[in-house]
């Protein structure tokens, strides 16, 4: 029971922002062809599993009670970050604080060598925050090569959490399944319901209800 709570919780959690991108594309009645879900899904559960099968081979060289309580706390800390990252966003005005810094000037005008990488993780991060910058055709359908950058965008965000679900011994292939399933209803019924303004709101507090849903089962991991 204590096992499927967990992977109840992080299959849901996980996938609010799958949710949260079709409620976006609802509003403004996106296409989002079932091929397109598809890989949508799959691929941020291929990056779970992955994760996964790391933390349950971490948690083979440590005591169980020391995987159960890291992966506890890598789960509050990214909920944490996740209703920090909603307050930030909620308190903003105008330009974001990395948009108001000066660029920063390097020797011979090169950046450094860590710039691409940081630039893409960036990248990723915008997608998310808007996700109709994958339209790159302006075509209001999400098609196969839009979307796999959108898929990649979020398997980044869920890689700390499929990390953690394997310290703490969870299922693989019960919780992979589950997140698969769980991300193409939530696609499919974000954009049915986007048109309502529950729709409009919960997009915005997208982020918060993951962040205390984590947060949460990190406490009952801890106590239980």
């Amino acid at each position: 029971m204590k096992q499927l709570l967990a992977i109840l919780g992080l299959s849901v959690s996980s996938n609010l922002d799958t949710l949260g991108v079709g409620l976006a594309y609802g509003t403004r009645k996106y296409r989002l062809p079932f091929l397109s879900n598809f890989v949508c899904a799959l691929i941020p559960c291929i990056g779970t599993y992955i994760m996964m099968i790391l933390g349950a081979a971490v948690r083979h060289v440590i005591s169980d009670q020391l995987a159960s309580v890291l992966g506890a706390g890598i789960i509050m800390a990214a909920g944490a970050v996740l209703v920090i990252q909603y307050f930030r966003r909620s308190g903003k005005t105008g330009m974001t604080d990395l948009e108001e810094r000066p660029p920063v000037q390097h020797p011979a005008g090169k950046a450094p060598p860590a710039a691409p990488l940081i630039s893409y993780l960036r990248e990723m991060g915008r997608i998310l925050e808007d996700p109709f910058r994958v339209d790159y055709d302006y075509s209001g359908s999400i098609e196969v090569n839009e979307a796999l950058v959108l898929a990649f965008a979020l398997t980044l965000n869920n890689l700390s959490c499929g990390f953690a679900a394997g310290l703490m011994g969870l299922n693989i292939y019960l919780l992979v399944g589950s997140s698969f399933i769980i991300s193409l209803i939530f696609f499919y019924a974000g954009i049915k319901i986007g048109l309502l303004y529950i729709a409009r709101w919960f997009g915005e507090k997208g982020d918060l209800v993951a962040g205390i849903i984590l947060i949460l089962l990190g406490i009952y991991e801890l106590l239980t």
